[in-house]
């Protein structure tokens, strides 16, 4: 973790180009762009649609001290927030960990593919708990392009539009939280023709 990487040993920071070290300054929980980025839930609800980085597992929506669902989600921005806004001890089990809302992929991998039925049985339960009918995650790059699974209950939109990974940019249109459709460059694609228990999409990379 970054506080235990720079915490060990100042040596730590000259084994960086000199060149990073204004950008790990600027980063550091406390710094510059964490505190804006402090102002951005990790979690948000928007209408009838989940929309977090990676995974919203039911495991986020359980505590002692916060209301089943939602609540508990809001516990999790404030915690977060209030990390990134002004440092000290890191979150661990909200923000590191195959299990964590930005670093899961329980339900974005493998990519283009059905989820499994036990991970299936957690979104539902997941979008139950928190009033929502959809959850779409990001994280993991998806080299089909935008993709659904669990019949349109998860959304997986990383498409890897960088340089580095070689995806295209697309968009996913929801109106009116019903009618959904990927946005191309080449026109709109219908919700089906990107579902991955329908059909075996083909990858771009």
């Amino acid at each position: 973790l970054y506080e235990d990487w720079m915490a060990a040993s100042n040596s730590n920071l000259l084994k960086t180009p000199e060149w990073t070290w204004n950008r790990i300054s600027a980063m550091r929980a406390g710094g510059p762009v964490s505190k804006l980025l402090s102002g951005h839930s990790v979690v948000m609800k928007i209408g009838n649609t989940l929309v977090v980085h990676a995974g919203v597992l039911a495991g986020h929506l359980k505590g002692e001290d916060c209301e089943r669902g939602m609540g508990c989600l809001e516990k999790l921005n404030n915690l977060i927030s209030d990390y990134l806004f002004n440092g000290g001890s890191m979150p661990k089990d909200l923000m590191w960990g195959e299990d964590s809302p930005v670093w899961t992929r329980s339900y974005s991998s493998p990519d283009g593919r059905p989820l499994s039925a036990k991970n299936e049985v957690e979104l539902e339960g997941v979008l139950k708990d928190t009033g929502t009918v959809r959850m779409i995650v990001g994280h993991t790059p998806q080299r089909s392009g935008i993709n659904s699974a669990g019949k349109g209950k998860v959304w997986r939109v990383d498409t890897g539009m960088t340089k580095m990974v070689g995806g295209r940019p697309e968009v996913l249109e929801i109106l009116e939280g019903r009618e959904v459709k990927i946005l191309t460059k080449n026109g709109p694609i219908d919700e089906s023709e990107r579902s991955a228990d329908a059909v075996r999409l083909s990858n771009w990379f």
